[in-house]
């Protein structure tokens, strides 16, 4: 079962740090906002815009995709784990971190979704502000939620 543990606690990091690079990038595109609209041409916004804009929405949307698929290795080690024994309180907290994770990746599909080249500043900051209250990918007070940060 130890083995099996460190799988969901490797996933589970590897959103995490998703997460922080999530937010990254959305303060990247902040940035490229702003001096979009400092801009005096239009030549220079479109240029921005195939330039600099696009290639942040791409890695964004890569990003998701690698977080879905560590979502989708959580639930596979979960039913992993349930398919070796008896279900008991890990297995049944391994299927409640795949959930959440699952959830926090949804989550940040739809704000991602929401962006445009149209998008200002505010609306970017309001992602970034809703992207980092990340209650899927913290542990919660419940002890059965937990995925047991003192292993």
């Amino acid at each position: 079962m130890e083995r099996q543990k460190r799988g969901p606690e490797l996933h589970l990091t590897e959103l995490q740090k998703a997460d922080a690079r999530g937010l990254a990038l959305l303060q990247e595109l902040m940035d490229v906002l702003q001096r979009r609209d400092l801009a005096v041409s239009d030549r220079e916004r479109y240029r921005m815009a195939a330039e600099d804009v696009e290639p942040i929405f791409q890695v964004l949307h890569e990003l998701l995709e690698t977080c879905e698929a560590s979502a989708a290795q959580l639930h596979s080690a979960a039913r992993a784990a349930a398919a070796d024994g008896p279900a008991d309180a890990e297995i049944w907290e391994l299927f409640r971190v795949a959930d959440r994770a699952e959830d926090d990746v949804q989550l940040k599909r739809q704000l991602v979704e929401s962006l445009s080249h149209a998008s200002n500043v505010e609306q970017v900051m309001a992602v970034q502000v809703m992207w980092s209250c990340k209650p899927y990918l913290e542990p919660s007070d419940e002890p059965s939620e937990r995925l047991s940060a003192e292993r």
